[in-house]
Parts: structure tokens; sequence; C-alpha cells
């Protein structure tokens, strides 16, 4: 594998760690192997990670890089794709082939920072926050709420009604999910979630399943728009 699929440099606010041109999986895997070679160099760091312009993000890719910088105790703080200032600015909807949803037109916010108890946060359309939601912050949404973080307080997906939105997170442990009118309390404390999560509207209520489950059953049209700026 070569050594060149792959940058880390220092930088004021943390670390940056590049990708360059090729297959993304590899990179992910030397990434692993060269934070394991200094174990304690990198522990507390922030990351921007920077992909290059034509890779295509997924689910299952998104949640790889998490798992292996929280390995290393290192935090991310952004992505980025080379040459522009942040992935959402690439991967807005183009214009559609066909009549457009109401889940196409929705706006999506893309928002770095942390909730703190007592804090809220609400947005007309799909939320993605990087940061995490502490107990006793609220967060809401028409649409999808994506929190790429730990999800501890109060969040409510499809507010205006929508029974299809989800709630995503890299550890649920919200203390009320809501999504439409639909409404889930915490479950057992002592379960402490291993691996990504999607709450969804199921037949007797609000479920929460794995996003790796969920994606292969029931692909989610938010993570397409969200990643390649399409539903197909």
């Amino acid at each position: 594998m070569p050594d060149n699929q792959l940058r880390i440099k220092g930088s004021k606010n943390g670390i940056i760690i590049q990708f360059e041109e090729g297959d993304l999986g590899q990179a992910i895997q030397l990434l692993e192997d060269k934070l394991k070679e200094n174990p304690s160099f990198f522990v507390g760091s922030q990351a921007v990670l920077v992909i290059p312009e034509e890779s295509v993000l997924d689910a299952q890719i998104l949640v790889k890089i998490h798992e292996v910088l929280c390995a290393a105790s290192i935090s991310l703080s952004e992505i980025r794709r080379e040459g522009s200032a942040s992935v959402v600015e690439v991967i807005q909807p183009p214009a559609p082939q066909k009549s457009p949803s109401k889940e196409d037109n929705q706006k999506l916010y893309w928002i770095e920072r942390r909730l703190r108890s007592g804090e809220k946060l609400s947005v007309d359309g799909d939320l993605v926050l990087i940061g995490d939601v502490n107990p006793g912050a609220e967060i809401s949404a028409i649409g999808n709420i994506l929190v790429w973080g730990c999800l501890q307080g109060v969040a409510h997906a499809g507010q205006s009604g929508n029974e299809n939105a989800r709630i995503m997170a890299l550890r649920l442990k919200a203390t009320q999910l809501r999504i439409a009118g639909f409404i889930s309390r915490s479950p057992d404390d002592s379960l402490d979630p291993h691996d990504p999560e999607v709450a969804r509207v199921g037949s007797n209520g609000i479920v929460i399943e794995t996003w790796e489950k969920v994606g292969k059953e029931d692909p989610l049209p938010f993570w397409r728009r969200l990643l390649h700026g399409r539903e197909d």
C-alpha cells in the first residue's frame, strides 16, 4: 500500500489528515496503521479531514473513519474536499431530472458546535450537527437529524409531521426521541451503544437500529442527498 495515499501534518488548531487520489478504504487502513505506530502522539488532537474532490463518501466510510480516529482519541472537527471549504458546499443537489419531492427541496444545515444543557437548536430542514448534544440540550428539525457525535439530550425530527424522518447519531443515548408525533423515552442507562444507530418510526412506534442494518434494508434518501447530491 503506497504511503503517498496519506499525508498528516500539524496546524495551529490540531492536525490535517489528507487522503490522496486512490481507494478510500486503503487510505483509511493506512491511517489506522500510522496512528498505531505512534499511539500517544496524537491523543486529544482535533483533526480536519481532506479528501479528493472526486471521492464518494458513504455511511460505511464515515463510520470507519470515526472508529479509527476514536480509537486514537482524535476528534474529527471538519471534513473538506480538496480545493473546497467543506463537503457541504460540494454536494448541493443538482437540478432535478424529475419532479422534485418535498425532501429534495429541503434545506440542509451543516453546523459545527456542542450543545450544552439548556441550549436549543432548531432548523427548518435537515440538520447535520458535528458535535455532541449534552443532557438537557434540545435539537429539532423539520427533516432528518444526523449528529456526528454523542446525542444525550432531546431530539425531535419531522417536526412538522413527517413520519419518514430519521434521527441518526454516532452514539445514540438521547433522554427523549421524537419523530413527528411519536415519542420514545431513553432506554436502560446500562445499555451503552457501541455502533452508530438510527431511530425511525416502525409499526409499533419508534425503533432503533444500526446504521449498517438500515442502510442495507432501507437505503436513506437523506444520506444519498447529503453525500452524493442525488436520490438515485
